[in-house]
């Protein structure tokens, strides 16, 4: 349909040959819409001598393989239907043309529908029309080639085949549910299931119950097969983690499942003609069904919990409470094509437990900013900041000891050949802390009275308040608490002790001893400011003076 894509602006259908060479194959313009329309309201069809459609005015129309742009399409027939709701497939055998006409508001319905390609009467094949628990609309039509026609039902996905018997059809559920995608060959369907894992199925057409497993492909990351198709030597599908995912190949003899492309974009059409793979992804693609495979291999090969400072054996000790970044070293270990990067995300998840039981909020994202990369590389640098993949952790994670794994690529949205190096765990314990307390005094310099209380303009108060930041940052406790009580400053005594003289702090007249000095005296029986068995220190904010000439 026009408005997803599947056609350019203004709406055309346009030909190329299927097996010629790419760059010497012209795409030739069958039909163009223009801006006014009717507009094509559903897939192509074709058989060996024309191209089908349903238009936006109802009716379904053919043009010949070999029209130009100024061929006038036939019309054939029209739909049963005439409600803008309606979403339309469309499908032939060698008699019969075959549609499904299906409202997906509210009273959500489907129908199926056959007429033959010379004209005549449009016949009713199947309907279900349920409203509350069962509904359903029909969607993925495939002709069988026998004047019948399969499709699935959006209530529980299910696989249905109706067919000509007698004077009227029979449709028949085919025991096969959860139906992400299928296809046909003359003698069996092949099927991807998404019930709980992903699981590729087959069963011959005459007997679909008897189905058999070809490749289950699990649930981490929750994936799902949009397209699949299947020729005479292979199953193909895409694996999508997501809106993205690579194409897979199976032989139908056996084997491993072979990675044949990159992640693209998810499908809306494979087909295979024995020697290309097309697709459809917002432009049509084909590849060589024997193309070579991807491969890939990443592991994580460290893990540092860092508060101020870390080193790969992470013996730095770490503070109860205080704050808490831990970063983790992924890379590529082999990958063919060569790649220096895989773009994924999330790229590494986090995984915290204390005791077994999964922490708050585990699994944690990477935090996200523009140098924490979104994808994995070939190279290491732990000198580099933005090299690794950074986390926060939250405070309740910073307690007691805990058990922290990290593991790349997480929900498998690249394919790889080897899983086992995918993680690194860590055991880390963070020891609780009394918090340290600064008693700022005043002291009397000879360019000024030092710092000894918060200014009032809040600029100057955060400027201050950085350095304060900074040293809890580097100190080993989880809180800094600072105190500005004011008072008279401290002045330095002349040796009569009556007078006295402000603190000199220059190089060439330094006090700073003789001020210490005198600081712990004068505090000698001052209170501990710091409840919770912390310590009290007194100390002095002296701050840049400005130079007087």
């Amino acid at each position: 349909m026009c408005n997803i894509r599947d056609f350019p602006d203004p709406c055309q259908i346009r030909r190329r040959t299927a097996n010629g060479d790419a760059s010497f194959s012209s795409v030739r313009t069958l039909h163009n819409a223009g801006n006014t329309g009717p507009f094509i309201q559903s897939n192509l069809a074709v058989d060996n001598t024309h191209v089908y459609w349903i238009g936006s005015d109802f009716q379904i129309r053919r043009l010949p393989r070999s029209a130009t742009t100024g061929t006038a399409p036939e019309v054939i027939g029209s739909t049963a239907y005439t409600t803008e709701t309606l979403e339309f497939e469309i499908d032939v055998d060698a008699n019969h043309i075959f549609w499904t006409e299906s409202n997906t508001a509210s009273p959500v319905s489907g129908r199926l529908y056959r007429m033959p390609k010379t004209g005549g009467e449009r016949r009713l094949m199947a309907e279900r029309i349920i409203t509350g628990f069962g509904q359903g609309y029909f969607q993925q039509l495939r002709a069988d080639g026998n004047g019948g026609a399969y499709y699935v039902s959006t209530f529980l996905n299910t696989l249905f085949h109706t067919r000509p018997e007698g004077s009227g059809f029979t449709s028949t559920a085919l025991g096969i549910a959860g139906v992400a995608s299928y296809t046909l060959s003359d003698t069996h369907i092949y099927w991807a299931e998404k019930l709980s894992n992903l699981i590729i199925k087959r069963a011959p057409r005459s007997n679909p119950s008897t189905g058999e497993t070809l490749e289950n492909r699990g649930n981490v990351g929750n994936p799902t097969a949009p397209v699949i198709a299947v020729d005479a030597n292979n199953v193909y599908w895409q694996e999508t983690r997501g809106s993205t995912g690579p194409i897979f190949r199976r032989s139908l003899t056996g084997g491993s499942p072979a990675q044949i492309t990159n992640l693209l974009q998810g499908a809306s059409a494979l087909v295979s003609n024995g020697r290309y793979l097309f697709w459809n992804s917002g432009n049509i693609y084909r590849l060589p069904v024997n193309a070579s495979t991807w491969t890939l291999d990443l592991e994580v090969s460290g893990l540092e919990v860092v508060q101020t400072i870390q080193n790969p054996t992470n013996d730095v000790p770490l503070v109860s409470g205080k704050e808490t970044f831990v970063r983790v070293f992924p890379r590529i270990l082999s990958s063919t094509p060569p790649r220096t990067n895989v773009d994924l995300w999330p790229n590494v998840l986090l995984y915290g437990t204390r005791g077994g039981t999964p922490l708050p909020g585990s699994p944690l994202e990477p935090v996200y900013s523009t140098g924490n990369p979104r994808s994995v590389g070939t190279t290491i640098n732990r000198r580099d900041v933005n090299n690794g993949v950074w986390f926060r952790l939250p405070a309740s994670w910073t307690d007691g000891t805990v058990q922290l794994r990290a593991v790349v690529n997480p929900r498998r949205v690249q394919a790889e050949t080897n899983y086992a190096n995918n993680e690194v765990t860590r055991s880390t314990t963070f020891v609780r802390k009394a918090p340290i307390c600064l008693d700022i005094k005043p002291v009397s310099t000879e360019r000024g009275v030092t710092i000894s209380s918060w200014p009032r303009d809040e600029g100057a108060r955060r400027f201050i308040q950085s350095f304060f930041q900074r040293a809890e940052q580097l100190l080993p406790t989880h809180e800094l608490r600072v105190f500005m009580r004011g008072g008279d400053p401290l002045r330095k005594p002349r040796w009569y002790l009556v007078e006295s003289d402000p603190f000199g702090l220059s190089r060439t007249n330094a006090d700073s001893g003789w001020m210490l000095f005198l600081l712990k005296v004068s505090t000698l029986f001052d209170g501990n400011l710091c409840p919770d068995g912390g310590r009290t220190i007194r100390t002095v904010m002296a701050q840049d003076f400005p130079i007087v000439k």
